[in-house]
């Protein structure tokens, strides 16, 4: 699929504005193999696409994809996807988010040729821990199903040196 920035490594931001776009189906803005750490700068960036399936494994259109885990210490990051089933930060062990500014919208839904499998728009999806301790949060997801902020561990919400995160999920609504 098409990727802006891949790493077979880890990814790590500490500065700078940097913009992505990408227009096709399975496309990533980020895509680390191991861990992508965030403390700086500005990410901004639009996605277009839908998730592609190939013998039930999908594969998403995911502004920032991490295979390991994710750490957020700061900085920006405002992402926009359209299409269907796509995904705003996408992790597949531990994301800690400490600092910094999220803005994500997602829009769209996928069901696959089968009916049996369904993928939403999800903004932030963690399949291990969330630890949401600190930032701010803008994030909105509409279409069947989509959803803001999903963990299939737990999430835990508290606070960093007595900073707590604030989550704004404007007019979460869906289209069916």
């Amino acid at each position: 699929a098409p990727t802006c920035v891949s790493a077979d490594g880890n990814i790590n931001v500490t500065g700078g504005n940097i913009t992505l776009n990408v227009k096709a189906n399975s496309a990533k803005g980020f895509k680390s193999d191991l861990n992508t750490n965030i403390s700086g700068g500005t990410i901004t960036g639009t996605l277009t696409g839908s998730s592609v399936v190939v013998n039930y494994d999908p594969s998403h259109c995911s502004f920032i994809k991490c295979d390991g885990n994710y750490t957020q210490n700061g900085g920006t990051i405002n992402a926009t996807h359209s299409g269907v089933g796509g995904k705003g930060i996408s992790v597949d062990g531990i994301a800690t988010f400490n600092s910094g500014n999220v803005t994500i919208t997602t829009t769209g839904s996928y069901t696959a040729s089968s009916g049996t499998d369904t993928y939403s728009p999800i903004c932030i999806s963690v399949d291990g821990n969330l630890y949401l301790l600190g930032g701010t949060f803008n994030v909105k997801s509409t279409g069947a199903g989509g959803k803001c902020i999903k963990s299939d561990q737990q999430i835990v919400m508290g606070t960093v040196d007595g900073i707590s995160p604030d989550i704004t999920t404007p007019s979460v609504s869906s289209s069916n």
